[in-house]
């Protein structure tokens, strides 16, 4: 089941090498450890640059974006398991 949510979020992660590796995300008061990346890309919204990682933890997978020019991020949609 697919629920979008569009919701700013806090991720911690680590830079090493010029890139930056999520390795957990917080939303709601709980933090999710992320177990793995399955894809990052990026895509231009009008002049604004933007990364999307898809990540998983337990059993969901959350497609995170960080936008580059307002150094925010949100969580834009969840994919559960059901």
């Amino acid at each position: 089941m697919e629920q979008t949510i569009g919701e700013t979020i806090s991720v911690l992660g680590i830079f090493k090498n010029a890139s930056f590796t999520p390795k957990k995300f917080k939303w709601n008061n709980h933090t999710y450890p992320i177990e793995n990346i399955t894809s990052i890309h990026e895509l231009k919204d009008g002049e604004v640059v933007k990364r999307r990682y898809a990540v998983l933890s337990g059993p969901n997978l959350y497609l995170l974006e960080y936008n580059r020019q307002d150094e925010t991020w949100e969580l834009v949609q969840i994919w559960m398991e059901g």
